[in-house]
């Protein structure tokens, strides 16, 4: 049987360990790691995923330069985490403006002045994210969250392309890891799917500085990646 490892990038709050856990699903006997130390690996440390079929990694908020380091450097994974016959970098790119509302949120629940420190970095690296996902290396297989959660066709696309096993189970479930959604914790555990990840901005419509974050720039590439969701904002009436 071959061996598949396959990298899960993106921005915090992304939905990126539920992209993972349903690629696990595609994959049959698959281990998800989350935040592997890339730089400093260690013999021993990832025994249960070297031996795993499928490794999926999770690395969220690394810098996109780690995408170069992945394609070149594969000797230090590999003296670690085993030989793999198929490797995918796979980057996960989510509206800004829900990304940033579920990341406030979240930050609300563990340190609230955090909650704005951290809009820089999550909007600068989305942007970096937005410049990879636009124009895609060969070596990348970008994600569109908003379509992953809402189309099935999308992810069976997806899957064929991974060349996985079509599975999509792990849609109604909510991941443990990171008190599970930002707003709604582990309440809809089962039926994820009614969650409305596509309105959490609203929560934060009339908030001035919420709308700030967003630069001309920002809104602009938004618009082209994710026109429906954009304009559904805009038709609401508000300056995005």
């Amino acid at each position: 049987m071959s061996k598949n490892r396959i990298y899960v990038m993106g921005v915090r709050r992304s939905g990126i360990h539920l992209l993972a856990n349903w690629l696990a699903d595609q994959f049959g006997a698959a281990r998800v790691e989350n935040n592997v130390d890339l730089s400093g690996l260690k013999q021993g440390k990832y025994l249960k995923l070297k031996d795993a079929d499928t490794q999926i990694i999770i690395l969220e908020d690394y810098p996109v330069e780690t995408i170069e380091h992945l394609k070149v450097d594969k000797r230090l994974a590999e003296k670690v985490l085993g030989h793999c016959d198929n490797q995918h970098i796979v980057v996960l790119l989510r509206d800004p403006f829900n990304m940033a509302a579920s990341r406030i949120k979240h930050y609300d629940l563990l340190s609230a002045k955090r909650r704005w420190v951290d809009k820089k970095m999550a909007l600068g690296q989305w942007s970096q994210y937005a410049e990879i996902v636009q124009d895609a290396p060969r070596s990348v297989v970008p994600v569109l969250y908003n379509e992953f959660v809402f189309s099935v066709e999308y992810r069976k696309g997806l899957c064929k392309q991974l060349h996985g096993v079509f599975l999509d189970s792990a849609m109604a479930r909510v991941d443990e890891n990171g008190l599970g959604s930002s707003f709604d914790g582990q309440s809809f555990g089962g039926h994820a799917q009614d969650m409305l990840v596509d309105e959490r901005w609203k929560n934060y419509a009339d908030v001035d500085a919420y709308w700030a974050m967003f630069t001309p720039e920002i809104k602009d590439v938004a618009s082209t990646i994710f026109g429906t969701a954009v304009e559904n904002i805009k038709k609401e009436g508000l300056p995005c």
